[in-house]
């Protein structure tokens, strides 16, 4: 726990911040994800003050964190630091090894995304304390920090001696998407698809048709108009799994939309969209589910569409009085 530096999340999602090669964090809650090419870790990690969001992503050369226990020390090497479309801070794991077990601590972390300026954050190369951008890009050890830059120069991973799942590069889940990723890949489900609808003004003619796209982390709602009608819409099939990446992204309109995503997705001429083999897509649910409390439906919005699970218990005998 004597790694910890108190209050260097802070620091590094100011805007322009000199990312450390190394930084030492603290992992106090855990989830483990479906990944093809390993365990990839939901994660609630620490510095001893402020807590981030964070996703170890696995890869063919570390399909795991060896020896990784809740309130593990972790010494991350290779991250990035990105907003997310929910107003969340993520840290993003590429490389890291666990250095030592820690203890629960009884303090309460706050969110280091409630306490800085989210929109202050995103685009361009970060600057590291050890090199250059150009040499971490070129780097072989894959040290500091990972950005769109040398994210682009990486080695391509190791052919599997089972290739028993397709590898994926930048696999994102929904809730991770926001205009400051240019380079995501996303494994979702079609949990709904509209008809072609067609419209006429003054302005001319077209078509379009939306989906809506599932995974575990929630749904985003994706639309494509007239050519990108014809390429897409007999491909996407309700219920199926595809890999699909090079989207545009904008607000949602809620008007024309019940999910609670912040951004939405359009099919453009270089959008990408690949089904997943059915052994592949068995770890893409069906159906999300987004609870709300019964004592906060009070406090929503007249017309919010919620989830909410009940228990029934016991029904008195009714009473029928004179």
């Amino acid at each position: 726990m004597d790694k910890l530096q108190p209050g260097q999340l802070f620091k590094l999602c100011q805007p322009n911040p000199i990312y450390p090669s190394t930084i030492y964090l603290q992992a106090h809650q855990s989830k483990t994800l479906p990944d093809p090419n390993g365990e990839r870790l939901r994660l609630m990690l620490n510095d001893g003050q402020y807590a981030i969001n964070g996703i170890f992503k696995p890869s063919p050369e570390k399909p795991h964190l060896d020896n990784f226990l809740r309130y593990s020390v972790l010494e991350i090497t290779n991250y990035e630091i990105t907003p997310t479309a929910h107003g969340k801070v993520f840290i993003v794991i590429d490389d890291a090894k666990v250095i030592s077990q820690g203890e629960k601590r009884s303090k309460n972390f706050e969110m280091v995304d409630k306490v800085v300026d989210i929109t202050a954050l995103g685009g361009g190369p970060a600057t590291t304390d050890n090199a250059s951008a150009t040499a971490a890009s070129t780097s072989n050890a894959g040290a500091g920090v990972s950005t769109s830059t040398n994210n682009a120069n990486k080695p391509k991973p190791a052919t599997s001696s089972k290739p028993k799942h397709k590898v994926v590069d930048n696999l994102y889940s929904i809730d991770q998407l926001s205009p400051y990723q240019n380079n995501w890949t996303i494994k979702a489900r079609v949990s709904y698809k509209g008809d072609i609808r067609t419209w006429h003004n003054q302005r001319g003619e077209g078509k379009l048709f939306n989906v809506n796209l599932l995974d575990e982390t929630g749904e985003i709602r994706a639309t494509g108009f007239n050519a990108n009608v014809d390429k897409f819409y007999d491909l996407l099939q309700e219920n199926q799994v595809y890999y699909i990446s090079k989207c545009s992204m904008q607000m949602a309109k809620p008007k024309f939309s019940n999910l609670s995503h912040q951004y939405e997705l359009g099919f453009d001429r270089d959008t990408v969209i690949e089904p997943v083999d059915s052994e592949d897509a068995s770890d893409v649910p069906k159906v999300h589910f987004d609870f709300v409390k019964l004592d906060q439906v009070q406090n929503l919005q007249a017309g919010a569409i919620i989830d909410v699970i009940d228990v029934i218990l016991p029904l008195l005998m009714i009473l029928i009085l004179p």
